[in-house]
């Protein structure tokens, strides 16, 4: 609204001078509620107009300095006439001395949890004050120090009471007359102030008076030299009384004043006393009005809301004891601390609003202001470094105080000490005076020129230079000190608070009078208001006004933050904790308006640092971006995230770079250890504080960010840098800045991106996952976030990108998104991810595809230790992808069709250039996850892989056990196996597959002699198993062991170095498990049914033994069985070989022929033996009779005898 209408509105409300009005507006800049105050107690309180000629004298002063011409006239305190200072007052009687009774009785009653302070003048409190008041006119100031009671009384006891009265909840339950009654005790309480500041000032009146007779000699001699500095009118030194200062009470008389306390809050709306109470009343603003008429002005007056009659009654009373004086002399002393002045200022700042004009000109105020302002525009290093320091205290009443001077249209007092232009940058100090000639100052009323709102900005300018100078001082000054800069930090918060308190509010009502006005809101009937509510609400206001006096205005905070760059300059002691915790709340309290420069300059505080300080910054930066910063606010942070892991990528390739050139032969693997140890801390560093931004944080879009700068980080996609580093280039201005920026780019920032490591990927995404867990929202929300990155992990998956990491990534996912469920609504949903998502397809996919890359890339060399690009061993690699498959189908209860099954059999364990890790490994996967294969699936791998396989293939223990699981399997299946308990019955003797068992049994390596035939040597450590191109004597085990061994079945010779595997020294029991398995498949599992028909099946276990051990002993003695087609086939494919590799090799794979199936022999012969004895146990021998052909071969042992190495014969005993 314009100046106008705020005058027809202040009209209304019964303001009827028209130019008082305008001129207050004018002085307040418009704002309604400061003229509202300025009018109100221009009308309560008009300023005195002294005529006496003996009382003023005018004097003209230029002040050059500001532009203004103006007149102050120099006015001499006046005394109070005699007529009040010997006005009767009923209930002091002052002739009893302090007793010590009465004081125990006292505390008897008031240090108990029920206590009752009395609130008599008869009683224990009143006669204990107005005992002290009366030592203290007898003896003075020494009985505090001679008498231990009254000592204990003045520092604790009054103080504890008074509080109690004041601020106690008690308070609310107390009636009239208990009020009025502690308002007696109050009023005893400042008559005791008031003699004790008396007797105080008398005291250092005696302790100065010698000092100054012995510098009358030497005045005139040093009035020439006299300095205009700070040391002027100090050289008296501080009186030693003051050390003995009662500083409690002081502070009780500021409790007393304080208008916020209890008491006064449920007083404030009385005008009177009760009149029935049992002590006299003393009504001081009618005691003096009496004595010097109605017209004489009084030193405090009430206000129309809140009244608070009782506080401007102990007002008037302290200043008709001369309490106001005393507080004059007090703090014009030159002696005088900070501490002093600001316990000085305490109570008049705290009862502000009730003061008169005439109090503050004629008593104190005035030049008490002058005598502060002139103090603070001078302190020196030691004044900051008290932990308990009061300056902003200082200032803070002076601000109170300055606002009450602007109400009352007296502002203009101060206008001698304060400068109205600053031509620098810096806050013109305010200039010192002459205490002698310049007591106190008038200044005639300049309207026109000075606003009332110039005198709190100039107090609102020296409070931040002080909180600046204490933050960091100028250069050239004495250091801060870390109390200093505590004090400056803390108050600065307060500040903040109550400045940001009373915006809001202001915003608030200002959005709602528009939107009322706007009809944004609906119309409801007016209720009409109590008298009560009206007084209450008033007294809100009153109180909101009073907090908004105590700080400093927002807006110029703001722009004093911007323009002196606070938080660069606050950035200091950042290892201690405390500090870094006020810090901590001013940020909260800055908010959003904490710039992008501001964040820039604390960020780059952490590469300067040390380790603690650096975690306090990033600690502190968490707590603020979780609950206080906007969108670009984040995405900065976000972006010196960014930026600063980029340059630890720089940090660590430059690390490895150096490294590959002190050993360019080496093959330099990065594994984790690689990386320096500041490069490992900052990222950590930097990952935990995204992490608990996103943990930490309530809003959906801040947890969104710092998800997505974690995927970035672990895939090394820096989209805001790249942002900002190509708007700074579209932003210069020619082709060869451009040019060179990007070549500068290119050199400094290409590889650095492109660098990835191993560590910091799986720290990301780990620590991506813990935001994911530990974010707080429903969890419907938090399972479609985790679907959300499950989808962008599988899209990695099929792009091949970081494939290890997203395995156990998406295995986390889907651990975090059914964490909710169980039973069949976990099975379920996982279903439904996997059909979703096609998991099991992506995942076998991938496993086929990189068996394909480890193949090609590594060749015949490809190991379990074979490292993949990111140096991870290919044998993790492996396992990780088998893990999740079978994760998939055992909590999904799925089972993996026919297609997938072959694809895995036929590139991991059928391919002839596959590792003997994958074939393992992969032998383990089917033989655990058989039952995850529909059976239709698993007679196709048994029949159409398994069994047209080499049987070399499955001569390791985990090969062996997976042929052993499908046999059974299929067997069962097809009906030839009946479960039975645990175990299985042979119904059918034509078995699928034993014919394969058989061959497999005799081509299985061994370490164990025992389980040959107990004629073979086993291999020692001295005789290391060999391949096939060294073959050993038959008597080793070496050649037998590794690899060309011959298929007895059709005596072809297996590629050894391509399908074959070392078998460990740990897996010596195939043989003895497939020994084990032909026993059980002919005679232990036999179905009862069979057994019934033993010549049966021993006829059938004895032929198989037959026809094997006649062709292995043809091979061993180098004989061809019988002649035909065949056997002159093989004599010709003999012959070629010769001719093409030479006799040598021919004859050396003849030998391992030869060898091989001497093997055979003993393993077949040890089958027999163990089979008959598996029968004779049973005793089934006895019962039955042989043919001839079988007596034959069973009544004799076959006994193998090694005659030599070239033959083995077999005979009869």
């Amino acid at each position: 609204m314009d100046l106008d209408e705020n005058v027809e509105e202040l009209k209304l409300m019964g303001f009827t001078n028209e130019e008082e009005v305008r001129n207050a507006l004018k002085s307040t800049d418009s704002d309604i509620n400061s003229a509202i105050s300025m009018l109100m107690c221009s009308t309560n309180n008009e300023r005195p107009k002294t005529t006496d000629n003996n009382q003023q004298s005018s004097l003209i002063v230029d002040l050059s300095d500001g532009g203004l011409q103006s007149n102050f006239v120099i006015l001499q305190p006046s005394p109070l006439p005699d007529e009040l200072e010997h006005a009767p007052v009923v209930g002091h009687d002052l002739h009893s001395e302090f007793s010590s009774a009465e004081f125990s009785r006292l505390q008897s009653r008031a240090y108990i949890d029920q206590w009752d302070i009395p609130c008599l003048r008869s009683q224990s409190l009143g006669k204990c004050i107005l005992g002290l008041i009366h030592e203290f006119r007898s003896h003075g100031l020494k009985v505090v120090e001679t008498n231990s009671d009254i000592r204990e009384f003045v520092t604790v006891c009054l103080l504890d009471c008074v509080t109690k009265l004041m601020t106690s909840q008690a308070v609310f339950n107390w009636d009239r007359e208990t009020l009025e009654g502690v308002h007696n005790m109050l009023e005893l309480s400042v008559r005791l102030v008031c003699e004790y500041l008396t007797v105080f000032r008398e005291a250092v009146w005696k302790e100065c008076k010698p000092c100054e007779e012995s510098d009358v000699n030497s005045s005139s001699q040093g009035a020439a030299n006299k300095p205009d500095g700070l040391g002027f009118k100090t050289g008296s030194g501080v009186p030693k009384c003051l050390t003995q200062f009662a500083w409690e009470l002081l502070r009780m008389l500021g409790l007393i004043f304080d208008c916020e306390a209890n008491y006064h809050q449920l007083c404030r709306d009385r005008s009177g006393n009760t009149g029935t109470y049992s002590d006299p009343f003393n009504d001081w603003t009618a005691l003096i009005q009496s004595k010097l008429g109605r017209e004489w002005p009084v030193f405090a007056e009430t206000l129309p809301s809140p009244r608070n009659f009782y506080l401007v009654n102990l007002i008037n009373c302290f200043g008709v004891y001369g309490g106001f004086r005393l507080l004059h002399w007090l703090g014009t002393q030159s002696w005088a601390n900070i501490t002093l002045i600001a316990s000085l200022l305490s109570p008049m700042a705290n009862c502000a609003e009730y003061l008169t004009a005439y109090t503050l000109q004629r008593h104190c105020g005035v030049v008490l202001m002058q005598r502060v302002l002139w103090r603070l525009s001078n302190l020196n290093e030691d004044d900051f470094k008290d932990r308990e320091s009061r300056i902003f205290d200082v200032i803070t009443s002076l601000r109170v105080l300055t606002y009450r001077l602007s109400d009352l249209g007296i502002a203009y007092s101060l206008l001698p000490f304060l400068n109205s232009t600053d031509s620098s940058n810096e806050f013109q100090s305010p200039r010192q005076p002459d205490w002698e000639s310049f007591p106190l100052t008038e200044v005639v009323p300049s309207w026109d020129n000075v606003s009332a709102t110039f005198f709190i900005a100039q107090v609102d300018k020296l409070h931040c230079t002080l909180l600046l100078s204490a933050l960091s001082p100028p250069h050239g000054s004495a250091g801060a000190s870390f109390n200093g800069r505590m004090l400056a930090l803390r108050n600065l918060v307060e500040q903040l608070e109550v400045a940001k308190i009373t915006l809001d509010s202001e915003t608030h009502q200002t959005r709602m009078d528009g939107e009322r006005a706007s009809g944004g809101f609906r119309r409801r009937p007016v209720a009409q208001l109590s008298s009560a509510t009206l007084l209450a609400s008033e007294n809100a206001a009153f109180l909101v006004r009073r907090g908004k006096r105590r700080a400093i205005r927002f807006e110029f905070l703001m722009n004093w933050f911007r323009e002196k760059e606070v938080i660069l300059k606050s950035m200091h002691n950042l290892d201690n904790t405390a500090y870094m915790s006020t810090l901590g709340q001013l940020f909260r309290l800055l908010g959003e308006r904490i710039t992008s420069a501001d964040l820039t300059t604390v960020w780059h505080r952490t590469t300067t640092q040390p380790g603690v300080a650096v975690d306090n910054i990033l600690t502190l930066l968490t707590d603020v971006a979780s609950t206080r910063f906007t969108q670009p606010q984040m995405n900065h942070l976000l972006y010196l995230v960014e930026a600063s892991w980029i340059n630890l990528n720089r940090q660590a390739h430059m690390h490895s770079s150096s490294h590959k050139r002190k050993e360019p032969t080496a093959h330099v693997v990065m594994y984790s250890t690689d990386e320096p140890s500041h490069v490992r801390h900052g990222r950590a560093r930097l990952l935990n504080m995204v992490g608990r931004i996103g943990t930490l944080t309530k809003e959906g879009w801040k947890f969104d960010l710092c998800a997505e700068l974690l995927w970035d980080l672990a895939h090394g996609t820096f989209s805001r840098v790249n942002r900002v580093t190509s708007n700074r280039e579209s932003g210069t201005g020619s082709k060869d800045c451009a040019n060179t920026a990007a070549t500068e780019r290119d050199q400094l920032m290409v590889m650095a991106e492109k660098y990835q490591h191993p560590e910091p990927i799986e720290a990301a995404l780990a620590q991506q996952l813990v935001v994911l867990r530990e974010f707080r929202c429903p969890s419907n929300e938090q399972r479609l976030r985790s679907m959300r990155w499950l989808s962008s992990a599988v899209e990695n998956v099929s792009s091949n990108l970081l494939t290890y990491f997203m395995l156990a990534y998406i295995k986390s996912l889907l651990e975090l998104i059914l964490k909710n469920f169980v039973g069949r609504a976990k099975r379920d949903n996982l279903n439904e991810l996997i059909r979703t998502h096609d998991l099991i397809t992506q995942v076998v996919a991938s496993l086929l595809r990189y068996e394909q890359w480890a193949v090609q890339s590594h060749g015949d060399m490809l190991n379990a230790d074979s490292l993949d690009m990111l140096g991870f061993r290919h044998s993790d690699v492996i396992k990780r992808h088998f893990e999740l498959l079978h994760y998939l189908l055992r909590n999904a209860e799925l089972s993996l069709n026919a297609e997938r099954a072959k694809a895995l059999w036929e590139n991991l364990i059928g391919h002839p250039r596959v590792g003997a890790f994958d074939r393992e490994q992969c032998f383990t996967w089917f033989t655990a996850s058989l039952s995850y294969l529909e059976p239709e699936t698993q007679t196709m791998l048994f029949t159409k892989l398994v069994l047209k396989s080499n049987p070399v293939l499955f001569r390791s223990f985990a090969g062996f056990e997976c042929f052993k699981a499908l046999f059974e399997k299929v067997n069962l299946h097809e009906g030839r196996m009946r479960q039975v308990t645990k175990t299985w019955h042979v119904e059918k003797p034509d078995l699928i597959g034993l014919d394969f068992l058989w061959d497999l049994y005799l081509a299985l390596p061994s370490l164990d002699a025992s389980l040959d035939g107990g004629h073979i040597r086993t291999a020692t450590d001295d005789a290391p198993i060999t391949n096939g191109t060294n073959v050993n004597p038959p008597t080793s085990s070496g050649g037998n062991s590794e690899g060309k061994t011959s298929n007895t079945t059709n005596g072809s010779t297996n590629h050894a170095g391509n399908i074959s595997s070392s078998p460990s020294v740990a897996e010596p029991n195939a043989v003895k498990l497939a020994r084990q398995l032909l026993l059980d498949v002919h005679w232990g599992q036999l179905a009862p049914r069979l057994r019934r028909y033993p010549e049966t099946c021993y006829r059938r276990f004895f032929d198989a033994c037959r026809c094997r051990l006649e062709s292995n002993w043809a091979i061993g003695r180098g004989l061809t069985p019988k002649r035909g087609v065949h056997s002159a086939l093989a004599e010709t494919g003999q012959l070629l070989a010769a001719l093409i590799v030479g006799p040598g090799p021919a004859g050396r794979a003849k030998h391992c022929n030869q060898t091989a199936a001497r093997l055979a022999l003993r393993r077949l012969l040890g089958l027999v033996y163990a089979y008959i004895q598996t029968v004779e146990v049973c005793g089934c021998f006895k019962s039955f009779n042989f043919t001839p052909s079988v007596p034959s071969l069973l009544t004799r042992d076959f006994i193998l005898n090694s005659c030599s190495r070239d033959f083995i014969k077999i005979h009869y005993e």
